[in-house]
C-alpha cells in the first residue's frame, strides 16, 4: 500500500533520490556560479571569473553532507511524475532532440550562430562522455550521453545539468549569455569531480612512508571529503551500480 511504499528506504539512486541526496552540493555550487556571473560585466573578465570559481568551489561545498538511504524520505508522487515527465532537465536524449532544443534558444536564431554554438560545446566537452546545452528562454537543459558513458559520467552530467537548471531559475531573464553559464558551471563541476593527474603521477613516485604521510595530511585538510564521487556515495550506503 501507499504507506508501506513511503516507509521503504531504497539504496539505489533514481532521479528523485539523487536530487534529494545531492541537493546541498547542487545549491551551493549554483549559488557560487550565479554570484560570480553577476560580478562579471563582460566576456573579457571570464578568466578572473573562472579563477574565482575554481578557488572557491571547495569552500562552497565544505559544509555539504550526503544523507544515507535511511535519512531520505521519498515522495512516491514526485518520483512517478519525474519518471513520466521530463520537466526542464532532459537527460540522456538523442542528438537530434538536443540540437533542436538548443537551436531554438534566443542566442542561436540563425544557422551560422547555431553552428558556432555547437562547435563551442563540442570543444568544451571534448574530454567528457556527455554534452550539455541549454535554452535560457525556456529554462531548459539538455544532456546527451556518448557511447561508453559509465556511472561516473552519468553522475557528473546529472550534477552539471541540475546546477545549470538552478542557475537558470535564480538568474531569470537577467543574463542570457548561455555559453558563459555553461563554461563557468563546467569549471565548477570539474573542480567538484577533480582528479588531478599530476598529483597521481607524483604519488606514484613517493615511497610508502611518504604516501602515508601525504594521505594523512590530505585527510586532515579535508580535501578528499570535498570531492564528489561514486565512492563517496557508496560509503554513505548508496548503490551506484546500474
Amino acid at each position: 500500500n501507499y504507506k508501506g511504499v513511503k516507509l521503504l528506504h531504497l539504496n539505489t539512486l533514481n532521479r528523485e533520490r539523487a536530487e534529494l541526496v545531492l541537493k546541498h552540493y547542487i545549491r551551493s555550487v549554483a549559488e557560487l556560479v550565479v554570484r560570480e556571473r553577476r560580478n562579471t560585466s563582460n566576456k573579457l573578465e571570464i578568466m578572473s571569473q573562472t579563477q574565482n570559481v575554481v578557488s572557491t568551489t571547495p569552500a562552497a561545498v565544505a559544509c555539504c553532507n550526503i544523507p544515507s538511504p535511511q535519512e531520505i524520505s521519498e515522495s512516491l508522487l514526485s518520483s512517478t511524475k519525474k519518471l513520466l515527465f521530463r520537466g526542464n532537465v532532459h537527460l540522456g536524449i538523442q542528438m537530434k532532440d538536443f540540437l533542436v532544443g538548443i537551436s531554438s534558444s534566443n542566442n542561436n536564431k540563425n544557422n551560422n550562430s547555431s553552428q558556432q554554438h555547437v562547435s563551442f560545446l563540442v570543444q568544451l566537452f571534448c574530454n567528457e562522455r556527455y554534452l550539455l546545452g541549454i535554452n535560457a528562454s525556456k529554462k531548459k537543459v539538455y544532456v546527451v550521453l556518448s557511447c561508453g558513458a559509465k556511472e561516473y559520467d552519468e553522475l557528473k552530467a546529472f550534477c552539471h545539468a541540475m546546477i545549470v537548471q538552478a542557475c537558470l531559475k535564480e538568474e531569470g531573464r537577467n543574463n542570457h549569455d548561455d555559453e558563459s553559464l555553461i563554461q563557468v558551471s563546467y569549471l565548477a563541476i570539474q573542480h567538484l569531480f577533480e582528479t588531478n593527474k599530476q598529483e597521481t603521477k607524483h604519488e606514484s613516485s613517493l615511497s610508502d612512508t611518504n604516501k602515508d604521510e601525504d594521505a594523512k595530511n590530505s585527510a586532515n585538510r579535508g580535501e578528499k571529503s570535498l570531492l564528489l564521487s561514486l565512492e563517496l556515495l557508496s560509503k554513505h550506503g548508496w548503490d551506484c551500480n546500474r
